[in-house]
């Protein structure tokens, strides 16, 4: 489940999108420095990772402890029995220019943009679709619906959950040279103490310290009201992350410089949702689960050409929101 060999044809397709972005807005989006994934080599983690490589044909590396720490001696606790897969192709995205690029790229190609404006309501009919806003209605053929952790909101059927996650930033520990942190020195990483329990991050980037998340904190991932998510923060938040990174990666400070709760939707399956409501106008795009944001410009290519009625020429019927229902015409709810 951690990384479906599905993937990674919308991965190519996404990057493929992030540069066509870069061309047409003249900015950098997508820092591609590699990324190393480290545990048991019998380990769900290294398990997944290497049958995805080997569905796919991927350039990768495998490296033992020894040959990991080497590289990468920030991960100097590393155990003997673990290895390291090193993907060249892994890097790190800059959500919020791109979000800024694909907007300007949409508005040139003709599209209207209507900013911090709410949508009350989604109604499909055998005619089309009618969307009301806070400013006005819109009378449409076919709607996309793409709002994250609201996304049951419009498409109530679908099993899937908004979950409060704080994102954390940690500096250097004193005494450490920070360069050492670099995004070029510390790529992308993710590493498996345990089934279940692994760190992810990548080092630092545009004047941001290093990124650390935590996979299997029971007090992290917890489901909420997207209208009423708790923006507060506390010592829980970081506690667990910290403790790992004491016995992982003790070049960090135990003490985060930044905090952030933000929201994630998510499925059982740990895939996302994509396509079409059964026979209905609207089709989603949603569930960001642990693959998150940079799949974001594949998803919007698959769903624009299912709305042309074109065909995806890789399978996503892993990601179809029809899975989890036994009648193939499930319908979208007025709401």
């Amino acid at each position: 489940v951690v990384e479906h060999p599905g993937l990674i044809p919308l991965a190519h397709t996404s990057i493929d999108m992030f540069r066509k972005l870069e061309q047409e807005n003249d900015e950098n989006l997508l820092s591609l420095e590699g990324g190393i994934m480290m545990g048991h080599p019998e380990g769900p983690l290294i398990t997944g990772i290497m049958r995805a490589v080997h569905q796919n044909d991927l350039d990768h590396t495998v490296l033992t402890a020894a040959e990991t720490i080497a590289r990468y001696p920030q991960h100097h606790t590393l155990p003997d029995e673990f290895v390291g897969v090193f993907d060249p192709k892994s890097g790190v995205l800059r959500p919020e220019a791109v979000i800024k690029a694909a907007c300007r790229s949409a508005e040139v190609a003709g599209a209207q943009v209507f900013d911090r404006t709410s949508v009350r309501s989604i109604t499909p009919d055998a005619d089309g679709v009618t969307i009301e806003t806070a400013l006005r209605r819109f009378r449409v053929d076919q709607v996309v619906v793409t709002t994250g952790s609201w996304l049951k909101i419009f498409a109530p059927d679908l099993p899937v959950e908004a979950n409060r996650i704080p994102m954390l930033w940690y500096p250097p520990a004193p005494g450490v040279d920070a360069r050492e942190f670099d995004l070029d020195q510390f790529p992308v990483f993710q590493r498996e103490s345990a089934p279940g329990h692994r760190l992810w991050g990548h080092g630092r980037i545009d004047g941001m310290d290093v990124k650390v998340g935590p996979v299997g904190d029971p007090t992290r991932d917890r489901r909420t009201d997207p209208d009423e998510v708790d923006r507060g923060t506390t010592p829980a938040d970081w506690s667990y992350v910290s403790s790992l990174n004491a016995t992982e990666l003790p070049g960090l400070d135990q003490t985060p410089s930044r905090v952030l709760p933000c929201m994630t939707t998510m499925t059982e399956d740990e895939q996302y949702v994509i396509g079409r409501l059964g026979s209905s106008r609207v089709l989603v795009g949603g569930a960001g689960n642990a693959h998150g944001f940079k799949h974001c410009s594949g998803i919007g290519e698959v769903l624009a050409l299912q709305v042309l009625g074109e065909d995806v020429p890789f399978d996503v019927a892993f990601v179809d929101p029809n899975r989890y229902s036994t009648n193939s015409a499930q319908q979208p709810a007025s709401v």
